[in-house]
């Protein structure tokens, strides 16, 4: 048997369950990422409607000389929030689990929202300090967030296509893989098979030569007896 070919073969075998194995894992870890970006993305739109929930709520509050004051923290809270996530998408900030690079496209779109996010952002601001006529910041934010959460739907639809295209590819990657480990497999299997064949009939010749090699002997000696 040749051991140096078996050993290539097992080698083989043990690298690609490993490489397979390896691929899975950082499968796992990229589906784990990249629910955490297109969740915090989608929580983006439920934040922008909350933003202008805040914002009609002040302004009754504000035309009916009624204390708003929850919804203004309610409101200044939000925006904190929005705008720390918005940046971090952006960005793609590793600190925040957002680790990676934007596509092109991800990019254009977020450069498509900017406009919306700063306006929305700027007039929800001032009326968190306003105390009187709130009417126009208003007005502003609530045109300007309807512009925001129409891009935004790209945006996350975006993510989850592309999150899919990966998903598909690595997929793909390990199928061929494990198809790949089946076919050495059955190489290795044919290969041993086949030796252990030919040491089978070689050992049967052999057997068989020396059987008739003593046949011959003992004929030789008898007729030199006689």
């Amino acid at each position: 048997m040749d051991t140096s070919r078996f050993a290539t073969y097992v080698f083989s075998i043990v690298f690609l369950i490993i490489l397979k194995q390896a691929i899975v894992y950082g499968l796992l870890d990229q589906q784990k990422q990249s629910g955490n970006i297109i969740n915090y993305a989608g929580r983006q739109r439920m934040l922008s409607q909350k933003i202008a929930k805040d914002i009609l709520t002040i302004q009754y509050s504000v035309e009916k000389n009624i204390a708003a004051s929850e919804e203004r923290i309610s409101l200044k809270n939000n925006l904190k929030e929005w705008r720390r996530v918005h940046y971090a998408l952006k960005n793609r900030d590793a600190a925040e689990g957002f680790g990676g690079k934007n596509s092109a496209n991800v990019e254009r779109l977020f450069k498509d929202i900017e406009p919306s996010f700063k306006t929305t952002y700027n007039n929800a601001s001032k009326i968190v300090l306003s105390d009187t006529d709130i009417n126009i910041y208003t007005d502003v934010v609530i045109r300007s967030v309807s512009t925001f959460l129409s891009t935004m739907d790209s945006i996350v639809f975006q993510y989850s296509k592309e999150s899919q295209n990966k998903n598909q590819f690595i997929t793909n990657i390990v199928f061929y893989l494990t198809l790949a480990t089946i076919f050495i497999f059955l190489l290795e299997a044919y290969w041993v098979y086949r030796s252990f064949t030919r040491n089978g009939v070689s050992q049967s010749s052999q057997s068989s030569q020396s059987s008739q090699s003593s046949q011959s002997s003992q004929s030789s000696v008898s007729s030199s007896s006689k």
